[in-house]
């Protein structure tokens, strides 16, 4: 919402008011950015939230799981399989990070291009790309 009441101003063009030059802007750009957001992009938002919500879900199940395991195995546990499992819990925790990363980049394009979130995030992968490359 923020993002849309920003691009809203650096795309204004400028006028005049009492004498000066100036950027004709709405005053209401914050309550418009939040009016095409659950008009036109719920879908998008929606979607961008289940991803990182089933993120969140692996990562809980895999700890449970990991938390189970030593809660039953005792001081006597396979010292590999809980090297692992924590192995696992980072790697999944890391990509979690770059989802949310990812998903941050992709709502600031669907609010800029007005793209669906799957477009957006492959115009985000694609410029990311390009900065590594």
């Amino acid at each position: 919402v923020l993002i849309y009441g920003v691009q809203m101003w650096f795309f204004a063009p400028y006028g005049q008011w009492l004498g000066r030059k100036c950027k004709k802007v709405r005053q209401i750009g914050i309550l418009r950015g939040i009016c095409i957001g659950l008009t036109y992009h719920l879908g998008s938002l929606a979607f961008g939230s289940a991803i990182l919500a089933v993120m969140r879900f692996l990562y809980f199940a895999l700890s449970l799981m990991f938390k189970q395991m030593q809660a039953q195995a005792g001081p006597d546990q396979n010292r590999v399989v809980a090297a692992a499992a924590g192995c696992c819990l980072c790697c999944l925790r890391c990509w979690e990070n770059v989802v949310r990363y990812f998903n941050k980049m992709a709502y600031i394009v669907i609010c800029m291009n007005s793209q669906n979130f799957c477009s957006a995030a492959g115009t985000v992968v694609g410029i990311v790309a390009s900065e590594f490359a």
